[in-house]
């Protein structure tokens, strides 16, 4: 008696699910949630951006204050002088590389012009196509009306000065506020985690807290220290390999190379494309280039496909299309940035789903 009255409404097959009455609220609510935070994902992003990138870059930094802690530097002067040394590498490397590559792009067009002949070839169909498109532009509109009754039309477009000085201010304050919280991250390290644990009533939930944030505090600074060893040593490979070909400037393509190769699939196509147009315009002949070419492709598919997933091993082995969506969402809400950290929150999640028991097959089904 009590096994039927227990078994009363609940749904025996498929049919029986189906048949019972929907709640209008809860697909409403579950339709209007994700749509709501995607909008708040994009609108926020000029405050969203830095706080990310701060915290992820918190991971990467993390191991090398806790060792200047154990020798008894105050968590401070610790943080301090972590962001000062790496404030300093960042500056001296882009004062560094920044004039060859203004070089290049100036020299660009005339290395071109240079080769125009050779690639003509390959372009002669692109260039009937648009000479057909334009044929069907001007009679599309051929239009008798006196130029003096046409309506004037304003361009009230920035110019490329205005465009090149916003964003530059916009990246200049995305970088201070990025510095700034990530010292108070550095700093800070374990009070956030102690009021968590505070706040907490029973002993198992504490213990389970500090499980949870030491286990993503550990394999996130697993995963970001590791990928940028791989990619610096990628980039060195890369540069290496310029230099041997006779490219200008290798150190500036190893290093496009290194940064690069966090973005996931766009990265090394474009470092490749930009390699390889370098080597087009700035050799006597075709041959080094389709070698450059070759050489990185092959130096970006051992590193992608053999390399990395056997240094982070199968607790970091995404499945492809899970980080192609994945890139593909980030990209479109956040451009650049969102594609460059796209890859660290794939695996923040993957971490967070593994240690939460409810997203446990969230976690499973983002696996290779």
């Amino acid at each position: 008696m009590d096994e039927n009255v227990e078994n009363i409404g609940e749904p025996t097959n498929l049919e029986d699910l189906f048949e019972k009455p929907l709640w209008v609220r809860s697909i409403a609510l579950t339709a209007i949630v994700p749509m709501v935070t995607i909008f708040f994902i994009w609108f926020a992003r000029p405050v969203l951006v830095p706080i990310v990138c701060a915290v992820l870059l918190q991971y990467l930094f993390a191991p090398l204050v806790k060792r200047l802690r154990k020798w008894r530097v105050p968590g401070e002067l610790a943080a301090l002088g972590v962001l000062v040394f790496v404030g300093a590498v960042f500056v001296l490397a882009v004062s560094q590389l920044a004039t060859p590559a203004a070089r290049w792009l100036e020299e660009l067009p005339l290395a071109l012009r240079d080769r125009e002949r050779e690639i003509e070839a390959l372009t002669e169909p692109v260039q009937q196509m648009k000479e057909t498109a334009k044929e069907f532009e001007d009679l599309a509109d051929l239009d008798d009306t006196p130029a003096y009754r046409r309506p004037v039309v304003v361009d009230s477009s920035p110019s490329l000065v205005e465009v090149l000085l916003g964003g530059t201010w916009r990246f200049l304050g995305g970088v201070m506020v990025t510095f700034a919280l990530l010292f108070f991250l550095l700093a800070t390290q374990d009070s956030f985690l102690q009021k968590v644990v505070r706040s907490l009533s029973t002993f198992a939930d504490k213990k389970l807290a500090v499980e949870i944030a030491r286990g993503i505090e550990s394999q996130m600074s697993r995963y970001i220290v590791t990928v940028s060893i791989v990619n610096s040593l990628l980039g060195l490979t890369i540069g290496l390999a310029c230099w041997g070909f006779g490219l200008p400037n290798p150190t500036l393509w190893g290093v496009l190379a290194g940064v690069l190769n966090f973005v996931p699939y766009m990265g090394a196509m474009t470092g490749c494309t930009v390699v390889a147009l370098v080597a087009l315009t700035s050799m006597d002949s075709l041959t080094p280039a389709i070698g450059i070419t070759t050489t990185y492709v092959v130096l970006t598919g051992i590193e992608g496909m053999l390399l990395t997933p056997l240094i982070l091993g199968r607790t970091f082995t995404l499945s492809p299309v899970v980080v192609f969506i994945w890139f593909v969402f980030w990209a479109w809400i956040w451009g650049v940035p969102g594609a460059l950290i796209s890859m660290p929150t794939l695996v923040a999640t993957r971490i967070i789903c593994q240690h939460v028991p409810p997203l446990k097959p969230l976690g499973t089904f983002m696996l290779r």
